[in-house]
């Protein structure tokens, strides 16, 4: 069954995102990327399993670029700034036929328990980093979207679904609370998944200090629950 991968990048992270292509692309069979303001299509980005598009086409989409094209069947969707290391997509699938395709797998999640919240990057009560160890399975709120998979059985998320840019994980979460998806952070070791060095800020870097919009967003849903199976 179809395997496909989608990540979206900027100009600073070029040779990040070189590494991250080539961390993944023998794992899936087709590899989607999304160009936010490049000038022009990296070499590397050339090769047979490889699908651009570019935001002089379609517009600046921030991160929700990665979820530019979803593929039936298994998705899985990154960053540019990390390292997935061999075995990467094998593990995910196999979490996501454990659970029998009713949960999305990520890496890296948070419970929010309540809202209303004041900041959105403060205020919460549990944290599952991707980078550090999770000694078992958790279910959680909020999914980070660097480290997802899920197969279309279980949720068909589009585009038009992520209204404002870099702020996938928010976008993502709500609409798996609207649909009443589990989200679930699979154990992992904390040495497993690695970052490379980029220029320019992170999104976390960019906002959270000013997050306002985020935890706006969050707020006007007010039932936020841990879907458990």
């Amino acid at each position: 069954m179809l395997v496909s991968f989608g990540v979206a990048s900027i100009p600073e992270r070029e040779a990040a995102l070189q590494v991250t292509i080539a961390s993944i692309y023998w794992q899936v069979d087709r590899v989607n990327v999304y160009l936010n303001n490049y000038s022009r299509v990296p070499r590397f980005l050339r090769r047979k399993k490889i699908t651009v598009f570019r935001s002089k086409d379609f517009g600046d989409l921030g991160d929700a670029g990665k979820f530019f094209r979803i593929e039936e069947g298994f998705n899985l969707h990154g960053d540019d700034d990390l390292i997935y290391p061999e075995g990467y997509v094998n593990y995910l699938r196999s979490k996501i036929e454990q659970y029998e395709r009713r949960a999305v797998i990520t890496l890296h999640g948070r419970n929010l328990y309540q809202v209303p919240i004041k900041s959105y990057y403060k205020d919460y009560e549990e944290l599952f980093r991707c980078l550090d160890d999770v000694e078992e399975d958790r279910f959680c709120q909020i999914a980070g979207t660097g480290v997802l998979a899920y197969h279309t059985d279980t949720i068909k998320p589009n585009v038009r679904d992520f209204p404002c840019p870099n702020m996938g994980d928010i976008w993502f979460s709500l609409l798996a609370q609207k649909q009443k998806v589990p989200l679930l952070v699979a154990n992992h070791k904390k040495s497993w998944l690695k970052t490379s060095p980029t220029n320019g800020k992170t999104i976390y870097q960019k906002h959270h200090r000013a997050d306002q919009l985020q935890t706006s967003v969050i707020n006007s849903f007010n039932d936020w629950k841990i879907y458990r199976l």
